[in-house]
């Protein structure tokens, strides 16, 4: 003779579900049941007392068990992908991936913190999470040059644990951008005379920059714009020319010629 008998968890908390299993077992035989239960996604951490209910079909037969479970967090990682070279006045371009450590699969719809701390105060914001577990923020950097911490975190959403981490995050010098826009304009492929004449009229700029003579440099600034216009769309293309120009204008902004 054979009975069957269902096995499921009773009076969960609020929010927490489960799912029945149902044996059918002879006189004397032993079999396994393994009804499966889920916390709520915001249920408390640590051990909790549950029911296990096992109950015959016909209803003769039923058994209650205390059981105690204990929650614990699914680990998460959070990796930071975005920028940390970024000038006065651009976008920040923070970024993070936040991902399950079992399988590595995206989390979507997680809050990340982006915290940069340095020499002039601090700059928070936040991004959500999209489907493949980026969150990302674009504020512009208006801190002064220096190393910055940039500290990006998720706090426990839903299941997942909290995950957090720290990159250093440069802010340039003037010095520093006008020896990137050196590097840009070799790196653009322009013709020799060109090119030196820019680049000579960059060199005369961080010369007088770091003698801290302003009005010099601010004129060197200015005669490497009117260079760049003047040869837009003929030895030099017009989308490049556009790039030196934005460059250049940030820098001459940030060592105050525009003040």
């Amino acid at each position: 003779e054979e009975d069957t008998f269902s096995f499921f968890f009773d009076g969960l908390p609020a929010g927490w579900s489960s799912a029945a299993h149902e044996i059918t077992i002879g006189a004397g035989v032993e079999d396994r049941a393994q009804p499966g239960i889920t916390p709520a996604a915001n249920a408390d951490t640590g051990w909790h007392d549950v029911t296990l209910v096992g109950e015959s079909t016909d209803g003769s037969v039923r058994e209650e068990t205390t059981l105690t479970v204990n929650v614990v967090l699914e680990p998460s990682s959070i990796d930071y992908t975005g920028e940390t070279y970024v000038p006065i006045g651009e976008p920040a371009g923070f970024e993070a991936a936040v991902t399950m450590q079992s399988d590595n699969s995206p989390i979507l719809g997680a809050e990340v913190m982006f915290e940069l701390t340095g020499p002039d105060g601090n700059l928070t914001v936040s991004g959500t999470s999209d489907a493949n577990g980026v969150a990302s923020a674009d504020p512009i950097i208006d801190l002064s040059a220096g190393d910055y911490d940039l500290a990006f975190s998720m706090d426990r959403f839903g299941k997942h644990a909290p995950a957090s981490g720290n990159v250093t995050f440069r802010v340039p010098t003037v010095a520093e951008r006008i020896g990137d826009l050196i590097e840009d304009i070799a790196a653009a492929g322009l013709k020799r005379g060109i090119e030196n004449s820019l680049t000579s009229k960059l060199g005369g700029a961080l010369k007088h920059v770091e003698a801290e003579r302003s009005t010099p440099a601010c004129n060197m600034f200015g005669a490497f714009s009117n260079h760049v216009n003047a040869q837009s769309g003929k030895h030099i293309p017009e989308t490049t020319a556009d790039e030196l120009l934005h460059d250049v204008d940030g820098i001459s902004a940030q060592f105050g010629c525009d003040a």
